[in-house]
């Protein structure tokens, strides 16, 4: 299994907004400058066919109309992962982006939303569990295969350990420098996972500069520290 990442910030910082593609065609998340960031990486857009969205505060979703527009533009295929307020707000945000462009993007019979808890992508079996991102519910991770797992932005709770006992490789949210609060896990909710999930490589994103910083200092065998642009074979 391939992952790139293709953002590895927290809003505030100078990386791109938290993103990744698995296996060149499933992308997690879709946020502000992630449509160019793909351009920018020459990783073809029309074979982004899968979009799995963990949530929608706007550093998760706001490239939606950008990326709708280019797949109806060029006829591609595309596949949108969410709950169904999520689709009325991907909906509404097209409107306001591209209003005279969003009965042409609706009509185009290959752009589609999927509403499951449970599904498959070529190959993959994916599930879509729920996680705890404070007020903003519901909030939504990943995990494909049992193997590969993406926390969304979270606090630690029951989903985060069920996900961390069970894949060899967890995308992990680490906003905070020290101790997570009830949106966001922290630096040292991190050290706890790495120690008692050690069969499990965590891999911090969505990262501020305090965290990245304090992270860095620590030594952790199954432990790393993602960067925008990194590529694994995992």
């Amino acid at each position: 299994m391939k992952l790139k990442v293709i953002g590895s910030g927290a809003i505030w910082t100078k990386e791109n907004s938290a993103c990744y593609v698995v296996d060149d065609s499933i992308m997690i998340d879709m946020p502000n400058g992630a449509y160019r960031e793909l351009n920018r990486s020459n990783i073809n857009f029309l074979n982004i066919k899968n979009v799995l969205i963990t949530h929608f505060h706007g550093d998760h979703y706001f490239d939606m109309p950008f990326y709708l527009l280019a797949i109806e533009k060029h006829k591609g295929i595309a596949n949108i992962y969410c709950d169904m307020e999520g689709s009325r707000k991907i909906e509404d945000l097209v409107a306001l982006a591209f209003p005279n462009s969003k009965d042409d993007i609706y009509s185009y019979e290959d752009i589609n939303f999927n509403y499951d808890d449970d599904f498959k992508i070529d190959n993959h079996v994916v599930e879509r569990v729920i996680v705890d991102h404070g007020r903003l519910k519901p909030a939504y991770g990943y995990i494909i295969d049992n193997y590969l797992g993406f926390t969304g932005d979270t606090c630690i709770c029951s989903e985060v350990e069920r996900m961390a006992s069970i894949c060899k490789h967890m995308v992990v949210d680490c906003s905070l420098s020290d101790y997570g609060d009830d949106k966001h896990m922290g630096v040292n909710d991190i050290i706890y996972l790495t120690n008692k999930y050690d069969t499990c490589t965590i891999y911090t994103s969505h990262m501020s500069e305090e965290a990245r910083e304090e992270l860095s200092t620590k030594n952790i065998k199954n432990l790393v520290i993602l960067r925008d642009g990194d590529t694994f074979e995992i």
